[in-house]
């Protein structure tokens, strides 16, 4: 892609050490689009209740700090 926008909108239930590590492989290819020129928006949505999986997408906008990161509780 070649300035293009890329949003992607994530809401998670439950997540384990295996889904953990091909989100981090999906990320990485998203963060490589965001460095290449391309605007990528990540909307990543968790239950209101839910600090782990807002700590996770946290930890994920730090680590790949050329997505732009949207949380969003939902009730």
């Amino acid at each position: 892609l070649d300035q293009e926008k890329i949003d992607v909108s994530v809401q998670l239930l439950y997540f384990n050490s295996s889904s953990t590590k091909m989100l981090f492989s999906f990320f990485e290819m998203l963060y490589q689009a965001a460095e290449a020129g391309n605007a990528v928006i990540l909307d990543w949505y968790h239950d209101v209740d839910d600090e782990t999986i807002l700590e996770f997408g946290l930890e994920l906008a730090e680590d790949f700090p050329s997505i732009e990161f949207h949380a969003h509780a939902v009730e």
